[in-house]
This record gives C-alpha cells, sequence and structure tokens, in this order.
C-alpha cells in the first residue's frame, strides 16, 4: 500500500506582503490597528480564512461517505487577538457550520464535530524555528 501524500507550501513575508509560492499577487498584510481598507489583510483574517476554508473542505471529504445533501453549506470562522500585556496576544477561534439542506440535528451536529476535529488547521499547531539567520 502506497503512502500517503504529503504536501508542502511555503511564504514569506517581508516588510508590508506576504508571498504564497504559487500565488500571485503578493497579498499585503497589516496589523490589526492598521487594518484600515480593503486593501490588506492582518495575518488573523489570513488565519481565519484559512481555517474556515480547511473545516468547509474537511466537511465535504467528511460528508461524502454518507448520503447527505451538502448544498448550500458554509463554514463561518472567527478569530480573536487578544492582548495579554508586555506586547503578547492570544489567539483564539470558533466556527460555525451551516448545513441548511440537513435537516436531521444529530446528524448536522456530528458532521461539523467530525469536520472541526478532523480539520488540520484546528487542531494544536507545534511551530518548530529551522533557523534564524542573516541572510
Amino acid at each position: 500500500m502506497a503512502e500517503p501524500k504529503s504536501y508542502r507550501y511555503t511564504a514569506t513575508a517581508e516588510d508590508t506582503a506576504v508571498r504564497i509560492d504559487g500565488h500571485s499577487p503578493d497579498l499585503r498584510v497589516t496589523t490589526p490597528d492598521n487594518a484600515a481598507g480593503f486593501d490588506s489583510v492582518t495575518p488573523e483574517q489570513l488565519y481565519a480564512a484559512a481555517l474556515a476554508a480547511c473545516v468547509y473542505q474537511t466537511l465535504i471529504a467528511t460528508a461524502s461517505a454518507g448520503d447527505h445533501d451538502l448544498g448550500e453549506c458554509a463554514v463561518d470562522a472567527r478569530v480573536e487577538l487578544t492582548p495579554q500585556g508586555n506586547q503578547e496576544f492570544d489567539l483564539s477561534a470558533e466556527v460555525d457550520v451551516r448545513l441548511p439542506r440537513v435537516e436531521d440535528r444529530d446528524a448536522r451536529e456530528a458532521l461539523a464535530l467530525r469536520a472541526v476535529e478532523r480539520c488540520p488547521m484546528a487542531k494544536s499547531v507545534q511551530v518548530r524555528l529551522a533557523g534564524a539567520h542573516a541572510s
């Protein structure tokens, strides 16, 4: 049996932009206190978008084994950045899964819970520092 394929993605943040390899154009980024206008996003907004998309795709994959009608389903993600003092912040997130065509309440809750539990971005992410260098 073949090993499951893994996926690797790369992004680089510099000055006021983030470049996602294979994606164009660069995304303009800012801090939450400067997040006025629609021409730039904050890292927290990017995380909310990525979390919503990840839970949505996981929901589709999770439900594919059943006979549920996922038409018009959607996932809303909310991310909150809370100051903790000394320039430290806590990041928290929650998702709301909308399944308007799944009539059974227990089925809706089970599908949503499984999607959140299986979504890699909804799990704790451990980040390893690969290096810190001058170039």
